[in-house]
C-alpha cells in the first residue's frame, strides 16, 4: 500500500509539473502572438478544470479512456505528453484579461480623459470634500472651492521651484496652475494620518498609481479615507501605448510580493528594467497605436542606457538613490481590473470595481473607478 501510496503521489506530481510547463510555454506563446491585446473567443480554462483535463493522474486506465494515445511508463515522457496536452488546451484561450461587460463605461457621451473623470463632480463637492492626489500643475478639482483638497509630494513652493524654476512666461504660467497643497506626502505616515478626521466624497489620482511601490497599500490607504460609497477614479498609463511598451506585464504575484515584502521604495530591478527598456523618444501615441516602431531597439542606446544607470544609482551608506519618477508597474485596463477582483477575493480590501473606460485611440491612459463600500 505504501508503495502504491508513493507512485500516485508521484504521478499527481508529474501532472501538476505537466500543467505548470504547459501553462507557462503557452503563456509565453499567447503574449507574443496577442500583440497589442488581441483577444480571441475561447476561454481559458481554470486550474481545476486544466487539472480535470487529466483525469485521475493515478490510474492509467482512466487516461486512457481520455486519450487515444497511451500513456506513457516512463516518467519524463509522461511530463511531455501532460505538457503538450495542456499546451494545447492553453493554446486555443484568450487574451487572459477581458474586462466584464458591466464595468465598461457607456461612451455615447465620452468628450474626453478629463470631462469623464470630472462628471458629477459639482454635485460630489456640494455633499462634502473631494481631494485630488499628485495634481501637479493639472488639478482635476477647482482649487477655489472650499471643499476642494489636494495632496501632493511637496508644497506648492517646492513643486513650483523645482519643475518650472526659470523666469521664463510659460515657467511663471505653468507656476500659476499649481494649486495650494494641503497635504504634504510623508512615506512614513498613512493617509489617515495625513489628513486627520477628514473624509473625501471623492478622491482622485491620475498619473500616479504607477509610481507606488507598494500597491495594495496606497489603494487600502486611499479606500481608508473614502466615505461609504465614495469614489476613487483613477488614470493609468497603458504600457501598450506609453514609453513603458518594452517593458513586461506587472503580475497579481507582483503586486503581492511588493505587499508582504513590504516594499517602501522601488527595487533596483524596476530601475534597471526602466532604463534600458524605455526608449528615449516616441513619446507620442500615435506612433504606437499606427504599430511597432521598428526603428526603437534597444541596441541603438545601450550605451546611453548604461551610463544612466551608473549616473542614476548610486549605493549610499548602503541605499540606493532612485531615478525620481520612476514606474514600478505596468498595466493595461483588463490586468488592472483583475488585480482587484483577485484582491477582493484574497484580501480584506473594501473597494469594489465601478466603471472602467478603455484606452482610447491615440491616447496613452485608461479611465478607472472604485467605489468604498
Amino acid at each position: 500500500m505504501a508503495v502504491l501510496a508513493a507512485v500516485k503521489a508521484s504521478q499527481l506530481m508529474v501532472a501538476f509539473l505537466g500543467f505548470a510547463a504547459g501553462v507557462v510555454i503557452t503563456k509565453l506563446m499567447g503574449n507574443a502572438a496577442g500583440g497589442m491585446g488581441q483577444r480571441a473567443a475561447a476561454r481559458a480554462p481554470s486550474l481545476p478544470e486544466a487539472l480535470g483535463l487529466l483525469g485521475d493522474a493515478g490510474g492509467a486506465d482512466a487516461a486512457a479512456s481520455e486519450n487515444p494515445e497511451p500513456v506513457a511508463e516512463d516518467l519524463q515522457a509522461q511530463v511531455t505528453l501532460l505538457s503538450a496536452k495542456l499546451s494545447a488546451a492553453w493554446g486555443a484561450a484568450p487574451f487572459p484579461w477581458d474586462i466584464p461587460n458591466e464595468f465598461l463605461a457607456d461612451l455615447s457621451g465620452f468628450k474626453g480623459r478629463d470631462p469623464w473623470l470630472q462628471q458629477g463632480q459639482a454635485e460630489l463637492l456640494a455633499k462634502g470634500l473631494c481631494l485630488d492626489i499628485g495634481p501637479k500643475h493639472r488639478p482635476l478639482l477647482d482649487p477655489k472651492h472650499p471643499n476642494a483638497r489636494f495632496l501632493d509630494h511637496g508644497t506648492r513652493e517646492e513643486i513650483q521651484s523645482k519643475y518650472w524654476p526659470g523666469n521664463s512666461s510659460e515657467d511663471a504660467k505653468m507656476r500659476a496652475m499649481v494649486p495650494f497643497i494641503n497635504y504634504v506626502w510623508d512615506p512614513s505616515k498613512s493617509y489617515l494620518d495625513l489628513v486627520g478626521d477628514s473624509r473625501f466624497q471623492l478622491v482622485y489620482a491620475s498619473m500616479v498609481v504607477e509610481h507606488v511601490p507598494d500597491l495594495v497599500t496606497f489603494l487600502n490607504d486611499v479606500a481608508s479615507i473614502l466615505v461609504a460609497g465614495g469614489e476613487f477614479r483613477l488614470a493609468v498609463p497603458d504600457k501598450r501605448y506609453s514609453l513603458d511598451f518594452r517593458r513586461r506585464m506587472s503580475t497579481f504575484a507582483d503586486v503581492m510580493g511588493a505587499h508582504y515584502d513590504k516594499c517602501a521604495a522601488n527595487p533596483v530591478s524596476a530601475a534597471y528594467d526602466e532604463l534600458t527598456l524605455v526608449p528615449p523618444k516616441y513619446e507620442d501615441p500615435k506612433v504606437l497605436w499606427a504599430g511597432y516602431p521598428q526603428d526603437c531597439d534597444p541596441v541603438q542606446y545601450h550605451d546611453a542606457a548604461m551610463q544612466d544607470i551608473r549616473d542614476s544609482l548610486r549605493i549610499s551608506n548602503g541605499k540606493l538613490a532612485m531615478k525620481a519618477g520612476l514606474h514600478h508597474w505596468q498595466f493595461i485596463p483588463g490586468s488592472f481590473v483583475d488585480i482587484v477582483a483577485r484582491l477582493r477575493e484574497l484580501t480584506p480590501f473594501t473597494v469594489a470595481q465601478g466603471s472602467v473606460v478603455e484606452t482610447q485611440p491615440n491616447t496613452t491612459e485608461f479611465l478607472i473607478t472604485l467605489v468604498k463600500q
